[in-house]
């Protein structure tokens, strides 16, 4: 990606739940969360930059509050994983700025 390179909201996919293999109602992150732990990748690209996160600021207000929920939903749910992934400051520094930006 170029230092020129601007996402667009329209660019931005709508946020799905949908498995490694495209089912829906599952999600890559939840699949990892005791094997290859891909939500700690996902963290990094959802803080990155923090409030200036292109991400953050091309999503829609839903869009942002749908991922402040699954970041609180995997906060609640999943402690020690966390722990174990050494995520946890990550994870709420993500639900921090995601649920403040869909407020």
């Amino acid at each position: 990606m170029t230092a020129n390179h601007r996402f667009h909201p329209t660019s931005l996919p709508q946020l799905r739940v949908v498995s490694a293999k495209g089912e829906p109602g599952r999600s890559l992150a939840l699949e990892t969360m005791k094997s290859d732990f891909y939500f700690g990748q996902m963290l990094f690209h959802l803080t990155y930059a923090g409030r200036e996160n292109q991400l953050l600021c091309c999503a829609t207000p839903r869009q942002k509050e749908y991922v402040a929920r699954f970041l609180a939903h995997v906060i609640e749910w999943y402690p020690a994983e966390l722990e174990a992934g050494i995520a946890a400051d990550e994870a709420l520094l993500a639900y921090a700025l995601w649920s403040e930006a869909s407020a």
